[in-house]
C-alpha cells in the first residue's frame, strides 16, 4: 500500500491545480461501498485508458477499494487545502 501512496502528492497537486481538491474529497467520501465497483471498473477499463501507466490506475483502483486508504487520501486533500 505505501508504494501506491507515492503518486498521492501528485494526484493532490494536479487536483488542485484543476480546483477539483474538493469535489474529489467529496467524492470519495460518499463513494462508500461502491468503491469496490467502481475499482473493478478501473482495472477492467485499463486498456481502454490510453493515457498514464497502468501502475498508476492499479493504484486509483486500490485507492478506491480501500476504505482506510480513501480516508487518508481525503485527509491528505484536507491538509493541502489549508
Amino acid at each position: 500500500m505505501e508504494d501506491e501512496r507515492r503518486y498521492w502528492p501528485e494526484w493532490v497537486r494536479g487536483l488542485q491545480s484543476w480546483n477539483l481538491d474538493g469535489l474529489a474529497g467529496l467524492f470519495l467520501r460518499a463513494v462508500g461501498p461502491l468503491g469496490l465497483i467502481l475499482a473493478q471498473v478501473v482495472y477492467f477499463g485499463q486498456p481502454i485508458f490510453s493515457f498514464g501507466s497502468g501502475e498508476r490506475w492499479q493504484a486509483v483502483g486500490r485507492l478506491l477499494e480501500d476504505d482506510r486508504s480513501r480516508r487518508s487520501f481525503i485527509e491528505l486533500l484536507q491538509e493541502a487545502g489549508s
